[in-house]
């Protein structure tokens, strides 16, 4: 038995081309021959969460309004990686330093996954600061309005289990920040 297999794509239109995202429509078909067009996917920046432990042994955390949901939501900090961005780290610090005033001490890249690959092009790349501290006062851009939150691990991790952090990508981040919190410290049975 095989596994799956690539679609071919036979060519590919640009529907809409915009700073924040690229829409396109590919004509594709599947290995085993069936046509799949227009199939739709959107090209947008990678983008990184930032899992900011303080001294405390708090989270970082930011409580914000999204467009797209209507809805207020506590996440991480969290943002694109824009073009003047060295890497990935370079992005992750500014994200943390501009979205909450806080800086850290101690960097380690965590994961790297696709957010939703079924229509996007993008990755998640999440990272842990350790030893966060308040250094300086926000600096949001124009369409950002948020507040810091500091979040116990205990809190966190339920905050996650019971869908008061509602996002998909903020629950795993968190979640898997929590586990490697926990792998540190020997614990299997994932208190923290």
């Amino acid at each position: 038995m095989t596994g799956p297999r690539p679609w071919r794509t036979l060519g590919s239109r640009m529907i809409l081309d915009d700073r924040w995202l690229k829409l396109r429509a590919d004509d594709c078909v599947t290995a085993e021959g069936r046509s799949v067009s227009p199939y739709y996917v959107v090209d947008v920046p990678d983008f990184v969460h930032v899992a900011a432990l303080t001294a405390a042994g708090k989270l970082v955390m930011v409580r914000q309004y999204r467009q797209g949901s209507r809805q207020v939501h506590l996440e991480l900090p969290a943002g694109i990686i824009e073009a003047g961005d060295g890497d990935v780290a370079e992005a992750s610090r500014r994200e943390l330093r501009e979205e909450t005033g806080y800086e850290a001490a101690v960097w380690s890249p965590l994961a790297v996954w696709h957010s939703s690959p079924a229509r996007l092009t993008n990755r998640q790349h999440l990272w842990l600061a350790e030893g966060a501290a308040l250094t300086a006062t926000q600096d949001l851009d124009g369409a950002e309005s948020l507040t810091v939150e500091l979040v116990p691990l205990a809190r966190a991790r339920e905050a996650a289990l019971s869908g008061e952090i509602d996002s998909s990508q903020h629950i795993a981040a968190v979640l898997r920040v929590l586990a490697e919190l926990d792998r540190r410290q020997g614990r299997a049975d994932g208190r923290a």
